[in-house]
């Protein structure tokens, strides 16, 4: 570990130390079957549609902890391109940031293009940086992380979706299907449809996670897992400058 990269890797420490902690959080409350499921006679095809539909929002507790996580996440980023134009003999590193562009077009051209905010790196930093292909379509995941960052930081406070991953019945009766809602996520308002059947008697169980909705290409993925994954990322990253 380069001593002068030693706050970043403080920094992603303590992201994934918070992993467990928001984990446990966030399974207490799908424990606590925030949801209700109900069925519906199908006017169309006859049979039922079982529903699914949160009842209870997310606590704001684990939104903060999201929008905390993104944030120190994202901004270890920006630290260590700052630490890398210091190595380059930089002064001032206050127009020095981790680029994250919208597309490929705005990561190389125009005013606010992302490869001028690595210009006081050395030659040899600035192409690892772009050849990480740190923009939309070419590096999801960063973008999807960067996405959360920002939309925390300057515009609103982040939204919890509701992403049904499997249902399962009590016993096989009559006709199933599973319904077109498994394996998508939505608002927690929505309804959604999990499962069709002939039979009026199941009983349908789902197995239910929180995701957030700012994740853009990355839907359905849970939140602790979801920022292993940054972390991961991230880290991999900075191991490339150690």
């Amino acid at each position: 570990m380069a001593n002068d990269l030693k706050h970043v890797h403080a920094k992603l420490a303590w992201a994934k130390a918070q992993l467990p902690i928001l984990g446990a959080e966030t399974q207490f409350f799908i424990d606590s079957k925030p949801y209700r499921i109900w069925k519906e006679v199908n006017e169309e095809r006859g049979g039922f549609d079982y529903k699914i539909k949160y009842t209870q929002p997310v606590p704001d507790s684990i939104l903060i902890s999201a929008s905390n996580l993104a944030h120190q996440i994202r901004s270890s980023l920006d630290q260590m391109a700052a630490t890398l134009a210091v190595r380059n003999g930089a002064t001032n590193t206050k127009d020095v940031h981790f680029p994250i562009s919208h597309d490929r077009d705005s990561f190389f051209d125009g005013k606010r293009a992302g490869v001028k905010k690595i210009a006081r790196l050395s030659a040899v930093d600035r192409q690892i940086i772009i050849d990480l292909k740190p923009y939309f379509g070419g590096n999801d995941l960063l973008y999807a992380l960067h996405q959360m960052s920002i939309t925390d930081k300057h515009n609103r406070p982040l939204r919890a979706a509701g992403f049904t991953a499997s249902v399962a019945v009590d016993e096989m009766i009559g006709d199933l299907m599973i319904g077109p809602d498994i394996g998508t996520w939505s608002a927690l308002d929505d309804e959604r449809t999990v499962l069709w059947t002939t039979s009026p008697y199941l009983k349908a169980y789902v197995t239910t996670h929180v995701c957030i909705e700012e994740i853009g290409q990355r839907p359905g993925i849970a939140l602790a897992p979801m920022f292993g994954e940054f972390i991961g990322a991230v880290k991999s990253i900075v191991a490339l400058f150690d």
